[in-house]
């Protein structure tokens, strides 16, 4: 208990001549006001003392008041005062041992095991902490280390025994309590170095990774937490994103029998497992002697990779680290018609997947071998068939055949028949036979030009004579006007002449123009030219000329018997010179006849038999006139009678 003066107490000494006397005016309810005061010198000079019980007689807490009167003996003079005292107990202070903690524990608030009357140390004032001693020593070096907040107690300082004191005064009176706070080390877990695992690989109980060499406790519980795992076992799956996927932080809870764990992090990598596929179809149909370009894709192994050759292929490859090569064959290969190559995938610095690898079979076939193409020439039209030979052993039914000959037609036929060039001039002809072999390969051959074609052109064959057409007896001869011609491009050729003159005793002639006379006998010739190239190519041209007798004949084709215009037109008439007998006929066109005369010199005056004027119109006229070698002539023909 304390007490709580209203005003400074003064116990004076008592002096000669002066009395003084205590007085308990108020006291607390329960105690005994004769006790209260005791003069601990009752046969001497007195010396007055307050007495309020022992710290543990709570029943004396309470207000009380007490009188002092002081008497002057001999003037019997008196003062008196009075003073309140109240009288606390002491605080109620109840401590509670936590449970032991770890090292790497969060702090602890102190305040969490201290009542004070009844009430959570944070809830009260004047209360503190301090660290007592360490391990039961008060040498040790956290003795009276600062709290944080004056509450707040951090296990990490170190493990140990701590004695925690707790003082409080806020009632006024003081109280000082203690208990423990007992830290314990937490284990020492120690793992081995980090691993990488391939995706394809077992897995790993993380347990194995623990160094227990240097572990402490070895009897600790281990307990792990990360990706893709079940209990301790990892399973090192890949997403397939990256070459080397992590690091995968795998959480170790090491756990010792104080429930103390230490926390690590052990870290495992996943290496994917690296992939090679050869994209190029298989097996590989390729046609002989020539590059065979082969593709391939790889993943996750830095695009490095291996070629190589099998099964004693012989060819070169032009980059055998590369991912797309190009490959030729070698005489094996083209022996054996095929090779075979694989690729591989190369390991990168610390791999731990296997290495993977792809092949393929190419397949070569071959060209198909053709022996050179006949050559055709001739004249227009020129009608041409056609055929290659293959001499390679390739079976017919693997062969197919595109045929370009250069006039505009094509065919796909083996041996294409009938093929017309109407038009001179010269032709490439082109032909490709291709081997389409049952894997789907397609080797091909070409032969093309040049000239194998030649296209002659025919003369155009014409003559003219001199005279035209027609001459007399009195003169039977005529001179032939060559005007054959022929296309000179691209050939130049040359022409020869062959005349043949249509008489009985096959008069012929070889120059250009030559002249020819014919018998003094009347009649109709052809002449035939037959003109014929450097390249044999013909055409004939023919033409009739006709040999009259020596007698002339007249005949007009009109006349106006009108008694207009000049008179001589008045009649119609013949006019012939040398004949012996002249008769002429007329005849309208219903064959009726209008006049008829002996008399060349007569003539119709376009009147009929009767003497009335015949109508305006055509009129048919029939003359027959004998020559002096009695050979007789006759004209018919038509004349227009006009009014």
């Amino acid at each position: 208990m304390k007490l709580k003066w209203t005003k400074p107490i003064v116990f004076p000494k008592t002096k000669a001549g002066k009395q003084f006397e205590w007085v308990v005016k108020e006291w607390a309810s329960g105690t005994d006001s004769a006790s209260l005061l005791v003069n601990l010198n009752p046969w001497g000079t007195p010396d007055w003392r307050f007495k309020f019980g022992s710290p543990t007689d709570d029943y004396y807490q309470g207000d009380y008041k007490f009188n002092l009167c002081i008497v002057d003996i001999i003037t019997g003079c008196q003062s008196c005062d009075t003073v309140n005292i109240k009288i606390i107990g002491e605080p109620v202070v109840s401590v509670l041992t936590p449970d032991p903690v770890c090292v790497n524990w969060d702090t602890i608030d102190l305040n969490n095991y201290v009542t004070v009357n009844g009430l959570n140390a944070s809830e009260v004032s004047g209360g503190r902490f301090e660290v007592g001693d360490v391990d039961y020593s008060n040498s040790d070096p956290r003795v009276g280390m600062p709290l944080p907040k004056g509450h707040l107690f951090p296990p990490n300082k170190g493990p140990g025994a701590f004695k925690i004191r707790y003082y409080n005064d806020g009632t006024g009176c003081l109280k000082v309590d203690s208990f423990y706070v007992y830290v314990n080390d937490t284990p020492d877990a120690v793992l081995l170095g980090p691993l990488t695992l391939c995706s394809t690989g077992p897995t790993l109980d993380l347990n194995s990774r623990i160094d227990m060499g240097k572990t402490k406790p070895q009897s600790g519980i281990a307990g792990w937490e990360g990706p893709n795992l079940v209990g301790s076992v990892f399973t090192p799956l890949s997403t397939n994103t990256s070459e080397i996927e992590g690091p995968y932080d795998m959480k170790l809870a090491y756990t010792d029998n104080n429930g103390c764990a230490d926390t690590e992090i052990y870290q495992v990598f996943v290496r994917t497992q690296p992939e090679i596929n050869i994209t190029t179809v298989k097996p590989y149909p390729q046609c002989e002697n020539t590059p065979f370009p082969i593709q391939s894709e790889s993943k996750f192994s830095l695009n490095t990779v291996q070629w190589t050759l099998m099964n004693g292929s012989d060819g070169s490859i032009d980059n055998a680290n590369a991912e797309n090569i190009v490959y030729t064959h070698g005489t094996g290969d083209q022996a054996n018609k095929m090779a075979m190559l694989k690729v591989t995938t190369v390991a990168i610095p610390n791999e731990v997947c296997p290495q993977v690898s792809d092949s393929i079979l190419v397949v070569i076939h071959p060209y198909p071998v053709l022996e050179p193409l006949d050559k055709f020439n001739g004249c227009v039209p020129l009608s041409t068939n056609w055929d290659v030979t293959e001499t390679a052993g390739i079976p017919s039914g693997q062969l197919s055949y595109q045929w370009v000959f250069g006039n505009g037609d094509s065919s796909t036929a083996a041996s294409p028949a009938m093929i017309m060039y109407p038009n001179q001039g010269i032709y490439d002809v082109k032909v490709t036979v291709t081997n389409n072999t049952p894997d789907g390969g397609q080797c091909a051959t070409t032969i093309t030009g040049p000239q194998h074609v030649e296209v002659y052109p025919n003369p155009d064959a014409y003559f003219e004579t001199d005279p035209s057409y027609s001459t007399t007896v009195a003169l039977p001869k005529f001179t032939m006007i060559n005007k054959s011609k022929i296309e000179q491009n691209p050939f130049a050729p040359t022409l020869r002449y062959v005349w043949d003159f249509g008489t009985t005793n096959g008069d012929t002639a070889m120059s250009e123009n030559p002249r020819f006379a014919y018998s003094r006998d009347t009649g109709v010739y052809r002449i035939f030219l037959t003109a014929i190239s450097n390249h044999g190519c013909i055409d004939t041209f023919s033409r009739a000329v006709h040999i009259g007798p020596d007698i002339i004949v007249f005949v007009p084709d009109v006349f106006t018997p009108n008694q207009e215009g000049p008179n001589k037109n008045e009649r119609f008439n013949a006019v012939a010179t040398n004949f012996k007998t002249f008769r002429m006929m007329i005849y309208n066109r219903w064959g009726e006849k209008l006049f008829e005369t002996n008399n060349s010199e007569e003539g119709w005056d376009g009147n009929d038999p009767v003497g009335d004027p015949c109508m305006q119109g055509v009129y048919v006229y029939h003359i027959e006139i004998t020559s002096f070698e009695d050979k007789k002539y006759t004209y018919d023909g038509t004349v227009t009678l006009l009014r």
